[in-house]
């Protein structure tokens, strides 16, 4: 439906911001991204003794009786921890493409997020819903760079298979005028079940500027179920609860009120490839709105190529 990819990616530069995943290809999710930052790896562990280097054990960080570290950050990504180790910085760059009916390549967009690593339980991270915006105003861009948010996860208990995080930030979701603002507070939880990952980080946005031309509270609940195909292979399926009320393409927050006429169910496809510890490439393919209300349809759809790089 023309209607819907035109309100989508209008949206996406001037509405309430997305849950961050990052990683999506997230630090230790996701973007998140994004994200959408969220299972054994191959990657090495800690130091065995003599100094020698030791395979890191299945089941996440916690099973080697510490923490991973830059050195030994895992390749597979269901074990990695969903807050970064201490001093480790990651880039995430997120490159969308609108492929919708009628708008193919309207916009192009790069989105990258950086987040670096306070402590072993403490990320905080820059963030941008679609970043810097290529393609001109002719072509899906009301501004070349238009957001910016803050973003915080707090580990509060992390074992061989259950990860949670506290997360909170800020989100400028449309720099220029009007100037909107919102206050976003939530969580990450991470279960692993041997080469299985789910993730899932529910999200409730707060309007902090412009409350009376709609900028009022949402709720995004990204889903995601990952794979872990080889050591170095993770395949997934996303999905959840979210609305075109959103700076990421992917999922935005549905507001509360109306929430019948404006939720939508988004669905993606992905994968991400881990060259080494430090570089992972990967591709989600995805509908916005697949399913929910009235607002939903095929016709919106997008790609994302992921590259994320640690130090």
């Amino acid at each position: 439906m023309k209607v819907l990819s035109k309100l989508f990616f209008a949206a996406a530069l001037v509405a309430a911001p997305a849950v961050v995943m990052a990683d999506d290809a997230p630090p230790a999710d996701g973007s998140g991204g994004g994200g959408d930052a969220s299972g054994g790896g191959d990657a090495s562990g800690g130091a065995a003794g003599g100094g020698a280097a030791a395979p890191a054990p299945a089941g996440g960080d916690m099973a080697a009786g510490g923490m991973y570290t830059k050195e030994t950050w895992p390749k597979d990504f269901n074990a990695r921890p969903l807050t970064l180790a201490k001093g480790m910085v990651e880039i995430n760059g997120d490159v969308f493409i609108n492929l919708s009916k009628d708008a193919v390549g309207k916009p192009v967009a790069i989105a990258p997020d950086i987040y670096y690593g306070v402590s072993d339980k403490l990320s905080v991270g820059l963030t941008h819903g679609l970043g810097l915006c290529l393609t001109g105003t002719d072509s899906g861009c009301e501004k070349v760079y238009n957001d910016v948010g803050v973003d915080v996860k707090a580990s509060v208990k992390r074992d061989a298979k259950m990860d949670l995080n506290l997360r909170g930030g800020v989100d400028i979701v449309h720099i220029s005028d009007p100037l909107l603002a919102r206050l976003n507070v939530g969580a990450q939880l991470k279960y692993v079940a041997g080469k299985i990952g789910v993730y899932v980080e529910p999200t409730i946005g707060i309007g902090l500027t412009k409350r009376d031309a709609g900028n009022k509270e949402g709720i995004g609940l990204p889903v995601r179920l990952a794979y872990q195909a080889t050591p170095e292979l993770n395949v997934w399926v996303r999905s959840g609860i979210g609305g075109i009320a959103g700076a990421s393409p992917f999922i935005g927050q549905a507001l509360f009120s109306h929430f019948g006429d404006n939720y939508l169910i988004p669905l993606g496809i992905g994968a991400l490839y881990a060259a080494s510890n430090k570089l992972d490439v990967g591709a989600e393919f995805f509908f916005p709105g697949i399913a929910g209300s009235d607002l939903a349809s095929s016709d919106g759809r997008g790609l994302t190529l992921k590259v994320n790089f640690r130090l």
